[in-house]
């Protein structure tokens, strides 16, 4: 259950969905491509996750480690500059009233993550080579779940809404809204073909189950086919109750803010932990294509951790998570 739990935050905020009567599907799609474009600037991106567990037949150890994980609320304040390979990006976790924050740095390739609690940084390899092995999936399989999405979304399923004036940290900007209101079959029809698509791209599974081992400590002995049928299991019999998105487009053609809202519910039939899963991410940009200004600390060689001893500022609910069963 904890390997799905971790395959839907995943998925989640892997999907990008565009979609829209056919001038305005030509302007969404003009200013998704535009706002891709951006190489300078800021973000502001906070997901919620909530859980409904069905906590039957559990021990108190195990409905303990459930309940940090009802409500995971996550915020993230980003400032890049593609250009000069430089990134600032300050996160903050917060499990049912659990919380901890975390900090990135990137300056000109060197990168560094501020470890939680210790205080202490951890190197990363440089992440700026577009044909490294960081990339999660391959470029076919991006590809393909994009054409896919275009394929089967329908154009009324995008309309204009009313236009308005939105604060940003640049101050009052007007915006059009753009919405994205779909059906169960169709939301249920693209992601049997996204998750399709990715368990069949070796780039994508060698990464995942890396990144498994990783957070993990490399105690549990993954199993990429079970993780995939338990999933599509959840899929097949489960029932998506909302999916609204909104897009909000600037008169310069950037998407200045994004909202998605999605419920699933899982059958009552159906053997089961998680009885629904609530997800809401809402993503603001703003200083796009400006000059940017970065603080970066004086890190030292003595601040400098192994990555095997990150654990030591993960708060112990979240180690217990991930501990082997």
């Amino acid at each position: 259950m904890r390997k799905i739990i971790i395959l839907l935050l995943s998925i989640v905020l892997i999907i990008s969905l565009t979609a829209c009567g056919q001038d305005d599907f030509e302007k969404f799609v003009e200013a998704t491509k535009k706002t891709d474009a951006i190489k300078r600037g800021q973000e502001e991106i906070v997901t919620v996750l909530e859980f409904d567990f069905n906590i039957e037949g559990l021990s108190d150890e195990e409905i303990k480690a459930l309940n940090y994980l009802k409500k995971i609320k996550s915020k993230f304040y980003i400032t890049f500059d593609c250009e000069s390979n430089k990134i600032i990006a300050r996160s903050y976790y917060n499990f049912s009233g659990l919380g901890f924050d975390s900090e990135f740095y990137m300056n000109e390739g060197k990168s560094f993550i501020k470890v939680p609690i210790i205080s202490k940084y951890i190197k990363i390899d440089d992440v700026t080579d577009e044909n490294s092995q960081y990339e999660f999936m391959s470029e076919e399989t991006c590809e393909a779940i994009k054409n896919k999405w275009m394929e089967i979304v329908k154009q009324d399923d995008v309309f204009t809404g009313k236009r308005s004036i939105m604060s940003t940290p640049d101050g009052e900007v007007k915006v059009t809204n753009y919405k994205i209101r779909l059906d169960e079959k169709i939301i249920k029809e693209f992601l049997n073909y996204f998750i399709e698509v990715i368990y069949k791209d070796e780039k994508f599974k060698e990464n995942f189950e890396a990144y498994l081992k990783q957070v993990s400590n490399e105690k549990v002995k993954m199993d990429f086919d079970k993780i995939y049928f338990n999933f599509k299991k959840m899929l097949d019999n489960s029932s998506i109750k909302e999916f609204n998105y909104d897009a909000f487009i600037d008169i310069d053609g950037y998407i200045v803010k994004e909202s998605i809202e999605m419920k699933l519910e899982l059958e009552k039939s159906m053997e089961r932990v998680i009885n629904s899963i609530k997800f809401s991410l809402q993503n603001k940009r703003w200083s796009i294509g400006k000059k940017q200004k970065f603080e970066f600390p004086e890190i030292k060689e003595k601040d400098i951790i192994p990555f095997e001893e990150m654990g030591k500022g993960i708060p112990f609910m979240i180690e217990d998570i991930f501990k082997n069963e």
